[in-house]
């Protein structure tokens, strides 16, 4: 990738087959065809002449609602957002951040730093913003901001050393505002282990709640295990989530019992990520792409069942029209208006 500025403006260069071998900061001369791009314009085909090296122009100041409106497509930006992960590759490091209500990602090249050491910093980047859109229409997607040097980068303020340090929320509180801050940054919550798809998700109770915690750590925990989580707090399908989280294991307790509810009371949105059972008549059973799906109805209430299929299939011998009793997680389906349309079970 090439971007090229001056004191007015940036502009995607691309050199075709040229080939080249420059730094940021290598002042340059360019010729070649002027083109409308895929949104915004760019010089193709292009010969790169170097004539030096030169200061990087200063950067734009702008907040995540202009970043979002695609504008700055090609420009060098500054920006600040809280880092809620990091990956090592491509020759550099990938920060997932997020700063007001986006999210896009942070390239940093060569940068020194490993991923856990900026996890939960606020940081400000100055780097080129590059657009990412839809090929057929040119429809803005997202984004991304190219840092190439770690100079580009100050940390405004660092991680917390021990995020299990932190106050714990109940579960119930993970998208409140408190004392201790908003949710731009981490929280810590606790629960008793309900289910677990290892390095995807887990599902967690406390005393008054249940709670999706996404994370990619692959450490297999049991149901029952009473564990430590800390994450950053966002809204899910239909009731909060942490996502990105880290897990640890702190004791061992009875397997949590599931609720006994009714179909009726799922389709009102209640018990979102909780374990719960109730009879349902099997209507149907397929199995694909490493799943084992159950469509069921009970109350006049149609919905499907999904268990994880690593081996021969559990329900292929269990007649259609059998009378079931389902346990598992519920997942409540929502419309374009948050409101609940429907829901799944996750079989344990």
């Amino acid at each position: 990738m090439l971007f090229r500025s001056d004191a007015s403006a940036g502009i995607w260069v691309d050199p075709g087959n040229n080939k080249h071998n420059l730094a940021a900061g290598a002042l340059v001369e360019v010729t070649g065809q002027t083109d409308p791009g895929d949104f915004s314009p760019q010089i193709a085909d292009a010969k790169i002449n170097k004539l030096g090296d030169a200061e990087l122009p200063p950067p734009t100041v702008v907040g995540s609602d202009e970043l979002a409106s695609g504008r700055q497509d090609c420009q060098r930006v500054q920006v600040e957002a809280v880092v809620r992960s990091a990956i090592v590759g491509g020759g550099g490091l990938t920060l997932n951040v997020s700063s007001g209500a986006f999210e896009f990602s942070v390239f940093i090249q060569g940068s020194p730093h490993t991923p856990q050491d900026l996890v939960d910093a606020r940081i400000r980047v100055r780097g080129v913003f590059a657009g990412r859109y839809t090929t057929s229409s040119s429809q803005f997607l997202g984004f991304q901001v190219l840092v190439p040097r770690w100079a580009d980068v100050e940390i405004v303020e660092p991680p917390r050393t021990n995020p299990f340090a932190l106050p714990v929320r109940p579960l119930h509180w993970v998208l409140r505002v408190t004392p201790e801050g908003t949710f731009t940054h981490r929280v810590h919550v606790q629960g008793v282990v309900l289910y677990q798809r290892a390095g995807q998700d887990l599902f967690i109770r406390d005393s008054r709640e249940a709670l999706q915690v996404r994370s990619s750590q692959p450490t297999a925990v049991q149901i029952g295990d009473q564990i430590d989580a800390t994450g950053f707090p966002a809204l899910g399908d239909f009731t909060p989530v942490i996502r990105d989280a880290l897990f640890q294991k702190l004791s061992r307790k009875p397997a949590p019992e599931p609720l006994a509810v009714t179909p009726e009371d799922l389709q009102k949105g209640l018990y979102n990520a909780n374990l719960v059972r109730f009879p349902a008549r099997l209507l149907s059973h397929t199995a694909s792409a490493g799943l084992e799906i159950l469509e069921l109805r009970a109350s006049g209430v149609v919905f499907t069942a999904e268990r994880a299929r690593t081996g021969p299939l559990a329900f292929a011998s269990v007649p259609d029209g059998s009378r079931l009793q389902v346990t598992g997680i519920a997942m409540i389906q929502s419309d374009d208006q948050r409101q609940p349309s429907g829901f799944k079970l996750l079989l344990q």
